[in-house]
């Protein structure tokens, strides 16, 4: 269950990225440097300037994405818990002594995450893209965007899974036809 919820989170999380910032386009992961013209910034990449970055960052918690990090490191935790004590129950008080360490430890590490998706931001939009896009998010239109946007995205979620499933059976059904023209039965 906990890895369900897991993977629903993170789908969740995606979702809101896509559909806050639609034209964001995500850049490659980086590539081991192998000759001079490697560092040299892929076509269509900006430029990470300080001010963009902080600009990045703005967004990035105008539009609520940063607090759909935090459901991650609690069910990576839950999910190790798990793994232990299904081959060690008898360790239940440890590992959970251990794990309440582990939370404070490893929590600051959220901010990594909000710098790596922020610094995507700033290699994909100009520093007066960033701008308008923050304006918008403090705007009333851009503050309710973000105040429906999980019901939009469960709504959507919903939607998509309705309609793959009847395109499956859809697609299934049309290939039984044709090949039964071909002579096969399935």
């Amino acid at each position: 269950m906990p890895l369900v919820l897991f993977r629903r989170t993170a789908v969740l999380a995606a979702c809101l990225s896509l559909m806050a910032l639609p034209a964001m386009a995500q850049s490659a992961p980086k590539a081991a440097p192998t000759a001079p013209a490697a560092s040299a910034a892929k076509a269509g990449e900006q430029p990470v300037t300080p001010e963009k970055l902080a600009l990045a960052k703005a967004i990035i918690d105008f539009t609520g994405a940063a607090k759909s990090f935090d459901p991650v490191l609690p069910q990576i935790l839950v999910q190790a818990r798990t793994t232990v004590l299904n081959t060690n129950p008898k360790l239940e008080k440890d590992v959970d002594d251990v794990l309440g360490k582990l939370q404070a430890e490893f929590s600051p590490r959220r901010d990594e995450l909000r710098n790596d998706i922020a610094t995507i931001y700033a290699k994909n939009f100009t520093e007066e893209d960033l701008r308008q896009l923050a304006q918008f998010y403090q705007s009333p239109v851009g503050k309710k965007m973000v105040a429906v946007m999980p019901n939009v995205l469960r709504a959507s979620y919903t939607a998509v899974q309705a309609w793959a499933q009847k395109l499956s059976f859809d697609v299934m059904g049309r290939l039984r036809e044709e090949l039964q023209k071909r002579g096969h039965n399935l």
